[in-house]
């Protein structure tokens, strides 16, 4: 009888094992602060363009492609395993004329005409714009306001079943009903579109991507916080990150990526799966007798 407990523990904790490895959240995260090495992943530019990094919101930001359009950024093959349900952010200080009429983008991923095109924009009006597009639909999101003041705004966009949702400063601003968008393996850029087109010198820092819906209620420790939201929600520390990232190219000077070990109060559900193997491997020595929990009662 003890032995068929023992196999039913046995089983029922490798069934939580394979429910904690997979619940592992996809994670991306740029945080500009010495390179364009995306921390996470260790994505590193294929391109690295005439990078220029100034005085950011936190640390350094990205400070777009430039005037000569010299300073975009581009990753040949980043994947970025987004179905329908994700989380977008980012810091962004805009300063454009708007009476150029012109747009000017700050990421784009994979070609404009093709499934799975995703960028952020600013508009002819100055408005901070979301565009995507799949097999059924264009999406298109627009702040409500024009936004190219020159000041550091955060953007976070998340997607949930086909509802997206744009929160300008902490607070939702747009709301929008369409059909999933499938940002899926291809080319990545900062700074213009995939062609190299509608260059843009806006600031971006502390750029973030999840497969995971930021909750309302946290989208201000996001905002706050996005270097250490980002590592907590991978489940990883610096220790974890500092043997997967391999550096960028040599642009000036490139220093080791600066990585931040992740707070402890929040335990993602990764980072609990050697806690299970240890209950795992506890409960199978006690079902074939090796640990004895008490002495047994002389007759």
């Amino acid at each position: 009888m003890k032995k068929l407990f023992g196999l039913v523990m046995v089983l029922v904790l490798a069934s939580l094992l394979s429910i904690s490895s997979l619940a592992a959240p996809y994670v991306a995260y740029w945080s500009f602060d010495e390179n364009a090495t995306e921390e996470i992943n260790g994505y590193t530019p294929s391109n690295p363009g005439d990078l220029t990094l100034v005085d950011g919101k936190n640390g350094k930001s990205y400070a777009g492609a430039g005037s000569d359009a010299t300073g975009i950024i581009t990753y040949d093959n980043v994947n970025i395993p987004i179905v329908d349900n994700f989380t977008f952010a980012s810091w962004v200080k805009a300063d454009f004329d708007v009476e150029n009429g012109g747009y000017y983008v700050m990421m784009a991923k994979n070609e404009k005409a093709t499934d799975g095109h995703f960028e952020m924009y600013f508009n002819p009006k100055g408005q901070f714009s979301i565009y995507g597009t799949n097999t059924e639909m264009t999406v298109i999101l627009e702040s409500e306001d024009a936004l190219d003041d020159a000041q550091w705004h955060h953007y976070c966009v998340t997607v949930e079943n086909s509802v997206y949702k744009l929160y300008v400063d902490g607070i939702l601003d747009v709301t929008y009903e369409g059909t999933p968008l499938n940002i899926a393996e291809g080319p990545l850029f900062l700074g213009s579109l995939v062609d190299y087109t509608l260059p843009s010198q806006a600031l971006v820092d502390d750029m973030f991507i999840s497969d995971t819906i930021v909750a309302e209620s946290d989208i201000s420790a996001l905002m706050n916080d996005a270097k250490n939201f980002a590592y907590t929600l991978a489940g990883k520390s610096s220790e974890d990150v500092s043997e997967d990232v391999t550096q960028a190219p040599e642009i000036a000077e490139t220093p080791e990526a600066a990585l931040v070990e992740a707070p402890t109060k929040a335990t993602p559900p990764a980072a609990q799966t050697s806690d299970v193997i240890t209950l795992l491997v506890v409960v199978m020595l006690i079902s074939t007798g090796t640990v004895v929990l008490s002495k047994k009662r002389s007759r």
